[in-house]
């Protein structure tokens, strides 16, 4: 790839400049394809003060010479070209403060809307790894390359070129040389959508990251309640993972999960599975919102019928703001308001209100994702 700019900067030059590089910039190759041209060039380089075009027009040697050169150029330059496209490309990390692409390798279709998209990158410590408390406490200080473990919950910032928008995805898993995100398509959504119709081994997205989420640190609440919707459930599991391979963190965690119907439900069998191994640890709760006579749990968890609110966190059994529990929330924006008021930004949690207000918790008792 180097020697591209070479060339083009090389043809830019005026005849008698050429003649003289030429031996300089690749003499065996000259050598051993054209004999004479050294001898001829510097022939030409040492004769007087004549012009170019008398030279071209009246010396044959000259004319065999330059055409023999743009031969070799244009063999050049076709080597390279060859080379830049055949050659196999670099796989990049993700990186916390550059955008670099990221091929797709794999889709999995999860239910009507949603799908999990395998993209190719080159990762990362194992998840053993630990940071720093101190780095772990202010969000705008943790900033780490891919080489090093970023604590969940973490998440990417993918943006789409053709209208310059960005957005926010969690990983639900890091591989030695991948990351797994469940998607979901919205009507609306430009950078959804547009994830949606790339073609695995041929289509990539543009992203950086990993970026901290949320400063969570072992045991700094005795009970977590997690409420989430959608697709808000990537950022709750990537937590749950973290907290429960820890021996060290004895943290309890409630899951409130909302959902319009059962085929709805997200990782329902990879949380299952994480309530039955750690029964004590992890209650997974699900809240159907369009349930019918026949719904069942499927095995994933105990069902409620409706939507998150009042009645039904009570039934649930969460603790009371007396009791100090942390609450997590995320989902799409409408429910995110509807229990905890509106996010302002990612700086800026807004106002607590809402459900979780009424209820009499405090601000600092809940994170809105």
């Amino acid at each position: 790839m180097a020697r591209i700019p070479v060339m083009r900067f090389w043809l830019n030059l005026n005849p008698k400049m050429t003649i003289r590089l030429l031996p300089r910039l690749l003499p065996n190759t000259y050598q051993r394809t054209i004999p004479r041209v050294p001898f001829v060039c510097r022939r030409y380089a040492s004769t007087s003060k004549t012009s170019a075009s008398t030279q071209e027009g009246s010396d044959p040697q000259m004319k065999w010479v330059l055409t023999s050169l743009a031969v070799v150029t244009t063999g050049v330059l076709g080597a390279n070209a060859y080379w830049y496209m055949t050659a196999p490309k670099r796989v990049m990390p993700l990186e916390y403060e550059r955008f670099n692409n990221f091929t797709l390798k794999e889709v999995i279709p999860v239910n009507h809307d949603t799908s999990l998209f395998r993209f190719r990158a080159a990762h990362q410590s194992h998840d053993g790894t630990q940071v720093p408390v101190e780095l772990r406490k202010t969000k705008g200080a943790f900033q780490v390359t891919t080489n090093e473990y970023v604590p969940a919950p973490n998440h990417i910032l993918i943006k789409d070129d053709t209208c310059q928008v960005g957005r926010c995805y969690t990983p639900i898993a890091y591989g030695r040389d991948y990351f797994d995100l469940l998607i979901k398509k919205y009507p609306n959504g430009s950078v959804s959508s547009m994830i949606h119709d790339l073609k695995p081994g041929e289509d990539f997205i543009i992203a950086r990251g990993p970026i901290l989420s949320f400063p969570y640190t072992e045991n700094m609440a005795d009970r977590i309640i997690m409420i989430a919707g959608g697709t808000g459930i990537t950022p709750m599991y990537q937590l749950i993972k973290q907290i429960l391979k820890d021996p060290k963190d004895k943290t309890n965690v409630s899951l409130v999960y909302g959902s319009k119907t059962e085929s709805d439900i997200l990782l329902g069998n990879e949380l299952h599975v994480l309530s039955q191994k750690y029964p004590d640890r992890l209650q997974v709760n699900h809240v159907i919102q369009n349930a019918t006579s026949t719904t069942s749990s499927r095995g994933f968890g105990s069902i409620h019928q409706g939507i998150i609110d009042e009645r039904v966190l009570s039934s649930i059994g969460i603790p009371k703001p007396a009791d100090e529990p942390l609450i997590l929330v995320c989902g799409p924006d409408g429910m995110v308001e509807w229990l905890a008021g509106e996010k302002k930004s990612e700086n800026n949690q807004g106002p607590l209100r809402g459900v979780l207000a009424k209820l009499g918790y405090t601000p600092q008792q809940v994170f809105k994702f």
